[in-house]
């Protein structure tokens, strides 16, 4: 047997055909790694595309990108500033009298008492409780306050004119649901001497108020900036029956690139439907009416659910109150109509819509405060 030697021909063509044989795997793994970054980069051109034929899809049927709301810009004066905290209701009007100036150049004045509440007679004007025959309390968001009118304008105030021997005192707070009313008048209810009315102005938007969905939320995305409110009370249902109450934050989270893409914010609506729909609005909201009525007929107060808007969730909620055995009443105007709202300055209702929302409550009231009148 020949020896081994490095330099013969067998070894050399040996060592060869080994760096041919590596060469030729690298090549194969740099083709495999270049079919892969392809495959990727493929699958991420055709997402892209698929992306970019949804966005047309979803612009052609009318979706668009979330528009962010328009911060409001009403002056208020003085202190520029109408809100405060509180640890129970969220917050509620800050005490004093203020001039509101809308963009448009519409202004009204609007009175706040001592214990926040908006006023229903002129501050001079003091009826004793020697002298009252009955407190009549009034519940509800700013239609009740009276947002976009004077103090002598707004329904409240002319329930008073119409029955002067009554302590009338309107509660209303803009953006309020029947939640934050409730707790008003547990609240008040220990604070205040007892009414012999309580009426509670229902309309069907305030439900979602009860729950803070994010549909609710994402509307009111630029008060919480504003007014710098942070929570808000919130109802739930515990087993389908027992309402609990919590303080929740009063935040907006926006799905990301909903403000450029019209197909992100349209599933963004699809996910506040669903999430809503979870929430149970309508019956936390007959809930909440129950107990309202509850506490009432515990004091001996008469209850009334007064419904200020004429849509179906509202009527629906009427009827609803009138089978529980609860007095109700419809005092609603067509609010979209011209001849009852403040457009162009302001959707709220206007002086006519509050002189038709006092007439109606007091023909509900009359033969209640005329029986009380007798027995006295």
């Amino acid at each position: 047997m020949r020896p081994f030697d490095s330099n013969t021909d067998e070894w050399k063509h040996s060592n060869v055909k080994g760096r041919g044989s590596a060469s030729s795997e690298g090549k194969v793994g740099l083709r495999g790694k270049r079919k892969i970054l392809f495959s990727i980069s493929a699958v991420i051109l055709a997402l892209i595309a698929a992306f970019g034929i949804a966005e047309v899809i979803a612009r052609l049927s009318g979706e668009s990108p979330w528009v962010r709301p328009v911060a409001s810009n009403a002056k208020i004066e003085p202190g520029g500033r109408f809100y405060a905290a509180h640890p129970s209701l969220g917050y509620t009007h800050l005490a004093g009298r203020f001039q509101v100036t809308l963009g448009t150049g519409y202004s009204f004045t609007i009175t706040n008492g001592p214990d926040t509440l908006r006023a229903t007679h002129p501050t001079d004007q003091i009826v004793s409780e020697e002298e009252m025959k009955a407190g009549i309390w009034i519940f509800g968001c700013s239609v009740t306050e009276g947002w976009s009118v004077n103090d002598e304008e707004t329904y409240p105030w002319l329930v008073q004119e119409g029955f002067p021997d009554s302590d009338v005192v309107n509660f209303g707070v803009c953006g309020y649901g029947s939640l934050q009313s409730l707790i008003q008048f547990r609240e008040a209810l220990k604070a205040k001497a007892k009414p012999k009315v309580a009426v509670l102005a229902y309309a069907g938007f305030h439900d979602e108020r009860n729950t803070a969905p994010r549909n609710w939320r994402k509307a009111m995305a630029v008060a919480n900036n504003e007014n710098g409110l942070f929570l808000l009370p919130r109802a739930r249902l515990e087993g389908g029956e027992r309402l609990q109450v919590d303080m929740s934050e009063f935040t907006y989270r926006e799905f990301p690139g909903m403000r450029y893409f019209a197909l992100i914010h349209s599933l963004e609506k699809l996910y506040n439907s669903y999430e809503e729909g979870s929430r149970n609005n309508a019956e936390v909201a007959r809930e909440i009416l129950k107990q309202f009525a509850a506490v009432c007929a515990e004091n001996d107060i008469l209850f009334i659910c007064a419904g200020i808007s004429g849509d179906r969730s509202t009527s629906s909620m009427l009827n609803y109150c009138r089978q529980q055995g609860m007095l109700t009443a419809d005092i609603s105007v067509d609010h979209k109509s011209a001849e009852y709202n403040n457009l162009p300055h302001d959707s709220h209702p206007n002086a006519k819509a509050h002189r038709e929302y006092a007439k109606a409550l007091s023909a509900v009231l009359k033969p209640f405060l005329q029986s009380q009148q007798m027995k006295k």
